[in-house]
């Protein structure tokens, strides 16, 4: 072991929430820190979904400019982090439904506002109707049979349909100096979602050799490779990223407030041309 660590227990776990029920039991050892939270590092990890959430909400409740509707978004992202929280340190079938279900919520915010943006008023009521109707049937049939295989399909077809959009709007900037800042920014968000999703095939594919590292270095050291916790961390980077760009590609105001209100990575990628972002597409419009 490594200078100032701790040996991992070799006690069996214990489970003061009663035996996992849940579909999945990721790589980090059970009841390691403490029986209350079965996945110690997985469960704090979520902060990160809570904090960039709650910065979030703040800062669009404060905006008076704003519809009410740009929080929802940041609401999903906040259930993202208390549901994922929740199923990882209890590892319940009921925690890990809240997981997977406030995922699809926090996701088609973002979705339905690429997608009917700049869309006549008919034309969005009824994407509006369409796109409920199916949210609310999968959810129906996902807490029947818990079908994490369907489940990762149109989780993974919204974050497409999201990029994909995403990235047309910022072609769409006329401002060339603005796109170019604003396209790097994408690109960290790619970047950072890609990077979290590697870790988390790694976490899965090579848990054996990853456990053995810990147990060999101890604790705390051995945390830095509880690799499903820094795909939390990443994807909620990476999420906040893409609700920024969705919200402000797609806004008709002009937000005159300084770059410190939004949370790194926005602030430090963008800088002072993050006051710009506000009424993009007004100013396309009128250009």
């Amino acid at each position: 072991m490594v200078p100032l660590s701790l040996p991992y227990s070799d006690e069996p776990a214990r489970y003061v929430w009663g035996p996992p029920s849940g579909n999945f039991n990721f790589c980090e050892e059970d009841s390691l820190v403490t029986p209350y939270i079965v996945e110690f590092i997985n469960t704090l990890s979520n902060v990160t979904y809570i904090v960039f959430a709650c910065h979030g909400i703040r800062r669009t409740c404060r905006d008076i400019s704003l519809s009410k509707a740009t929080c929802l978004p940041y609401l999903g992202l906040f259930a993202v982090g208390v549901g994922s929280g929740l199923f990882h340190a209890s590892l319940q079938r009921s925690h890990q439904l809240s997981d997977s279900l406030s995922m699809l919520l926090a996701t088609v915010f973002v979705f339905h506002r690429v997608l009917t943006f700049n869309k006549p008023s008919v034309y969005r009521r009824n994407v509006t109707l369409l796109i409920s109707i199916c949210l609310l049937s999968f959810s129906m049939y996902h807490m029947k049979y818990n079908d994490m295989t369907s489940h990762s399909i149109v989780f993974g077809i919204m974050i497409f349909v999201v990029g994909v959009k995403t990235m047309a709007l910022v072609e769409g900037i006329r401002d060339k100096t603005v796109q170019g800042n604003v396209r790097r920014l994408a690109r960290v968000g790619a970047v950072t979602f890609v990077s979290g999703f590697a870790l988390w095939l790694i976490d899965n594919v090579a848990c054996d050799t990853l456990r053995s590292i810990r147990r060999a270095i101890g604790m705390p050291w051995g945390f830095l490779f509880e690799l499903h916790g820094w795909w939390h961390i990443l994807t909620g980077v990476g999420a906040y990223v893409f609700i920024v760009l969705a919200e402000f590609l797609t806004s008709t105001h002009d937000h005159n407030t300084p770059s410190e209100v939004y949370a790194w990575p926005v602030s430090a990628f963008l800088g002072a041309d993050v006051e710009h972002l506000g009424g993009v597409a007004k100013r396309n419009r009128e250009g």
